[in-house]
């Protein structure tokens, strides 16, 4: 049985992902100028479409299909809790770490923490639903 919950969430953090993705896989120019590094090579430029943007489009595909099948609402939130919650950690770990680190990294750690208690929050849900 469909959760609105989850389809919500699925096509919202899908829309994100692919939107950041898709971005990034068109304009790779715009990690460096965002990360304050002007000047790029053509390999780091190369590799800012592979991660920031293939990976994200991707990963937003992903979800968003996660919102067609309720079968499909464990693997998405499970996909979804860990990129959120690694990414939340690595941004406050180079917070701490590394000195000169952006004070807007942590609003992005905030950002995909709360992403990934969304995520934990619509599998609890879906759990106490019997999600396979």
């Amino acid at each position: 049985m469909k959760d609105r919950y989850a389809t919500v969430f699925f096509l919202v953090a899908g829309f994100v992902f692919a939107a950041t993705g898709f971005t990034f896989v068109v304009a790779p120019g715009l990690v460096p100028a965002i990360l304050d590094r002007p000047g790029a090579t053509a390999d780091a430029i190369n590799d800012a479409r592979a991660v920031y943007g293939a990976i994200e489009l991707a990963l937003g595909l992903f979800l968003a299909s996660c919102a067609r099948e309720p079968r499909d609402y464990a693997a998405g939130y499970r996909a979804a809790i860990l990129v959120g919650g690694l990414a939340a950690i690595s941004r406050f770990v180079g917070f701490v770490f590394v000195e000169g680190t952006p004070v807007a990294h942590v609003a992005y750690g905030a950002l995909d923490f709360v992403g990934a208690f969304a995520a934990f929050h619509g599998m609890r849900r879906a759990g106490r639903n019997q999600l396979p």
